[in-house]
């Protein structure tokens, strides 16, 4: 009986550490995976053209790693809220920092935006 009681003891402790770092966090491991494959599907849905012209770069890097170095977008996507739902969740649930190497030129094959490299 006396190891039934230390063994709810310890999965009690362990439950309320949780709660206590949810509260003063806010941040689960669930609610990052969430915003990650959101993030990460936007950002595969920003990737469309026609010709060489529409594609651009979506640098990234730094402490914004865990996306990759750089995605190639469509010119007429808002970058800039792009990089602000990925700056949320970096300051939320990524721990990474890391450097990446330049960009190759973007070019469009079969309506991609991708590289020849």
């Amino acid at each position: 009986m006396q190891i039934y009681k230390k063994w709810w003891l310890w999965i009690l402790i362990i439950m309320i550490a949780g709660i206590l770092l949810y509260i003063i966090f806010k941040v689960s491991p669930v609610s990052c995976l969430v915003d990650y494959s959101s993030i990460d599907k936007e950002i595969k849905s920003a990737n469309y053209c026609e010709v060489d012209s529409d594609c651009k770069v979506l640098g990234l890097g730094g402490s914004y790693i865990e996306f990759g170095c750089y995605h190639f977008i469509n010119k007429n996507v808002d970058e800039e809220s792009l990089i602000n739902k990925i700056d949320k969740y970096s300051n939320k649930c990524t721990r990474i920092i890391d450097d990446c190497m330049p960009a190759p030129k973007p070019i469009c094959i079969n309506n991609k935006c991708t590289s020849n490299n």
